[in-house]
């Protein structure tokens, strides 16, 4: 059995018998987020929130999107037509973030540009 701790499910009964049905998951979101990079993602049903970070570690912004409508993100921010949905998953993004003690961004910085090759000389 899993602690409380732990985002997931045992996979332990599935192995244990192929036809018993896999427990549900807890609620119906993904959460991406790395200290390293200047933003977190938090993913519930069909809507994704990107939440952008200033280097200090607060919010600088954040974009929704409807992947139902929208699977490639490109464009179509609906954080200013729907800001009830995108504050609601910032919040909820925040506050797990909390709950696990996660890592702010501090000093991340942004990717660097890859070095031109040389010609090859024969």
């Amino acid at each position: 059995k899993l602690t409380q701790d732990v985002d997931g499910t045992s996979l332990y009964p599935l192995f244990k018998n192929a036809d018993q049905p896999l427990a549900a998951r807890k609620n119906n979101a993904l959460y991406f987020h790395r200290p390293n990079r200047s933003f977190s993602a938090l993913r519930q049903g069909d809507y994704k929130l990107m939440l952008f970070w200033k280097p200090d570690g607060s919010v600088r912004s954040h974009e929704l999107y409807d992947l139902s409508h929208n699977p490639t993100e490109s464009g179509r921010d609906l954080s200013e037509s729907n800001p009830a949905k995108a504050e609601e998953m910032q919040a909820t993004l925040l506050s797990f973030l909390e709950s696990v003690d996660a890592e702010k961004p501090t000093d991340f910085k942004a990717k660097r540009k890859p070095k031109q090759q040389k010609a090859r000389q024969n």
